[in-house]
């Protein structure tokens, strides 16, 4: 088995796809949480030393303001903590 039963998953999208679809996909996958990547924003993405990202779960949407990535990690991490 890849992952232990305490494991929780995530996968990282694109922030164009809407709640709708990133919730199905959360569902066929059965994924814990989803983080959305905004490309819309200016300084976040690819190609930047920062990004601003939202963080879905079934039951919450969490956004994060643009920040450097190594922030962003942080959140994420003190995110998943936050639901184990």
């Amino acid at each position: 088995m890849l992952f232990q039963e305490e494991s929780f998953l995530l996968i990282f999208l694109p922030v164009f796809l809407f709640v709708f679809f990133v919730l199905k996909k959360m569902k066929r996958k059965n994924l814990d949480a989803i983080i959305l990547n905004s490309l819309r924003d200016t300084g976040a993405g690819f190609g930047h030393d920062t990004n601003k990202i939202t963080l879905i779960t079934p039951s919450e949407e969490r956004e994060f303001e643009l920040k450097t990535k190594d922030l962003v990690a942080i959140d994420i991490l003190n995110f998943v903590e936050e639901c184990i």
